[in-house]
């Protein structure tokens, strides 16, 4: 048995996809994104300087996703129902006592306590919707990851007039409120209904899905084949894989079928999925991410103290972050439905948003104090960056490993773009404290995702030269 929707999403398949949405805002507003605002209050109020202070976001971000694969295996075990309503309980708690902190050391504390109840939500609310949805996943997938831009849009104008209100303090108890909403969320991620596991015993050589016919078949021309299709439609999710370690060479059926008995280094490596690192593809995907966020938290974090350093008035300036949540959300919705078409792979499209994105962020550097000037680069990252972000991550996960293991693959790519958070915003604080201008630090931005979309594309030429020898060789044996 395998928790797999039998249809395309279904009517309640929409309706997780509403409760992942709602989640995904709240928790943007919650914690790391959303509260640039907080920044600058805390710079006043505690007297740090400014790498110091952002470190209780990076923080807080960097527990969000570092323990990701150990939630993965809890995800695969008890489901995303009682992960998501146990993070959202512990969250509010912890946002609620960072209302008494006196002092950016116990922020830290509360944040780091934060993101760690955060990792219980963000994968799983994103991996039930791949289980939920088949065709129609980059839509789906992209509606979800709106929630963050929405997140953009509401909450730096709601913190700043909560601070003018409450004070600070006031603030985070009040979102302390608002962030258990995420437990009503998690209440409605029911998991899919469970399908038996059929195995079509005479196609198993030809659906199996190594390294090398990803490249070819799911990336070069950017759609399914008719065999996948045929499986999602009929629910018959089967596929096999080889190990390349040294100890394992034999196949094995994800359904369960045909296994055999399994040592205790395959064990640890089907529950924690280091099988994946077998996939270039895989690595490729986790190696942008890394590098990506490294960069892109400078740009959300520190954007709004750069135009207030430019000139530009605290209310205007935070207006500017709701501005980047609107050219978002209009990346993040609407990209799906072309994605879904299958004109082009998710990869090539993604590698093509990283390239506008890093070209907007270096803008950033050269922008004067003219508002209109920030609004337009704020709108430019946001489109870029919200059709980038979504398809890096669980679309093309799930092109190159599948259903089944899009859990434990989703995990390790959260692991290392919580590496890259934890990395990016103190590194663009300490740059500011050296440098007194913000300049560098987007520059850095500008670099990481230029990067990110030349491996990519790298890869992708690479692909397509593999494919052309391969088919030169056949060829050439038929002529033989």
């Amino acid at each position: 048995m395998k928790l797999f929707s039998k249809e395309d999403g279904g009517w309640y398949g929409w309706m997780v996809v509403f409760a992942s949405f709602l989640s995904k805002c709240v928790i943007v507003g919650s914690s790391e994104i959303g509260m640039g605002v907080f920044l600058v209050t805390f710079l006043e109020y505690f007297g740090e300087g400014a790498g110091k202070t952002a470190l209780f976001q990076a923080l807080s971000t960097g527990m969000m996703t570092v323990p990701s694969p150990l939630v993965s295996s809890l995800n695969n075990r008890f489901g995303t129902r009682p992960l998501v309503i146990i993070g959202g309980v512990i969250s509010s708690a912890a946002i609620f006592l960072s209302s008494f902190a006196n002092s950016i050391n116990v922020l830290l504390l509360t944040f780091c306590i934060i993101g760690m109840a955060f990792s219980l939500t963000c994968g799983p609310s994103i991996v039930i919707i791949g289980q939920y949805f088949h065709k129609r996943h980059a839509l789906a997938n992209g509606i979800v990851y709106a929630g963050n831009s929405v997140g953009l849009m509401v909450f730096p104008p709601l913190h700043h007039k909560l601070i003018e209100t409450y004070g600070w303090r006031g603030a985070m108890i009040v979102m302390a409120g608002i962030n258990l909403n995420v437990v009503v969320c998690g209440m409605l991620m029911r998991p899919p209904p469970r399908v038996h596991i059929r195995i079509d015993e005479d196609n198993l050589s030809k659906n199996t899905m190594d390294d090398t016919n990803i490249t070819s078949e799911h990336v070069l021309l950017g759609v399914e084949s008719a065999s996948d299709e045929q499986n999602n439609e009929e629910s018959t999710f089967y596929k096999t894989r080889k190990y390349s370690d040294s100890q394992i060479n034999t196949e094995y059926i994800d359904s369960g079928v045909m296994e055999k008995p399994m040592s205790l280094r395959r064990k640890v490596s089907e529950h924690l999925g280091t099988h994946l690192f077998t996939n270039t593809w895989f690595c490729t995907l986790c190696l942008c991410i890394l590098i990506t966020n490294m960069g892109k938290l400078a740009i959300l974090v520190h954007f709004v103290n750069k135009a207030v350093t430019s000139g530009i008035p605290v209310r205007e300036a935070s207006f500017l972050m709701t501005i980047l949540g609107i050219g978002s959300l209009i990346g993040r919705i609407t990209h799906g439905w072309f994605v879904d078409l299958g004109y082009h792979s998710p990869m090539f499209i993604a590698a093509c948003a990283a390239t506008v994105a890093g070209a907007s962020a270096a803008l950033v550097a050269v922008a004067n104090s003219n508002y209109a000037v920030h609004a337009f680069i704020a709108a430019l990252y946001g489109v870029s960056s919200g059709i980038y972000l979504p398809l890096i991550g669980p679309v093309s996960l799930k092109i190159c490993v599948g259903v089944e293991h899009l859990s434990s693959a989703f995990g390790w790519y959260l692991f290392y773009a919580g590496i890259g958070h934890l990395c990016g915003p103190p590194l663009a604080g300490w740059i500011y404290d050296k440098t007194s201008n913000y300049d560098v630090s987007f520059l850095l931005c500008a670099a990481v995702y230029l990067l990110a979309a030349l491996i990519i594309f790298f890869k992708i030429i690479h692909g397509m030269c593999k494919a052309g020898k391969n088919v030169g060789k056949t060829s050439t044996t038929v002529r033989e």
